[in-house]
């Protein structure tokens, strides 16, 4: 599966579906997909794997093996 990472409204990376376009679509949690708010916070109650740093997020989700998509 190809990933996205993008940053929340905390200044946070997060891990998104990269098939998904949506803003407010799904994050990665570490073991499942989780609603997310357009602000990139969980719109339920499991968290929402986050980052500082972008590459620590790429390796987070490579080590999920997911393809991190390059970006634009």
């Amino acid at each position: 599966m190809i990933v996205r990472l993008r940053r929340s409204i905390l200044d946070r990376w997060i891990v998104v579906n990269a098939q998904d376009d949506r803003v407010d679509a799904y994050g990665w949690s570490g073991s499942r997909w989780v609603p997310i708010d357009r602000d990139g916070l969980p719109a339920g109650s499991v968290q929402v794997s986050n980052f500082d740093k972008r590459e620590a997020a790429a390796e987070y989700a490579r080590n999920f093996g997911f393809q991190v998509a390059k970006e634009t």
